[in-house]
């Protein structure tokens, strides 16, 4: 398990490099948000920190052109692509 200064140290370096791969991220179209969070897999969170990408519809990479395929990382750090939610699912 990681100690507290290593998960403040991850946290602080994806923070500061936040706002310009968010600017990248968002010229995929369906990219609606970046985040930095935890890595899901298999619907349980990872001690991964990561670029969390959130889309409108997670599409297979292989039915994507290159260029519109979210990178597993990116820059160095890892990504996590997430469905959001259709706000009339949440109102319901």
């Amino acid at each position: 398990m990681k100690t507290r200064e290593q998960w403040a140290a991850e946290q602080a370096s994806h923070m500061q490099a936040l706002e310009g791969i968010r600017q990248r991220l968002l010229r995929i179209p369906g990219v609606v948000d970046v985040g930095v969070g935890l890595k899901e897999t298999d619907g349980k969170l990872t001690e991964t920190v990561c670029f969390r990408v959130f889309v409108r519809e997670k599409l297979p990479a292989d039915s994507l052109p290159p260029d519109q395929v979210i990178p597993k990382t990116i820059d160095g750090f890892a990504t996590d692509v997430i469905k959001v939610r259709d706000q009339k699912q949440l109102i319901g």
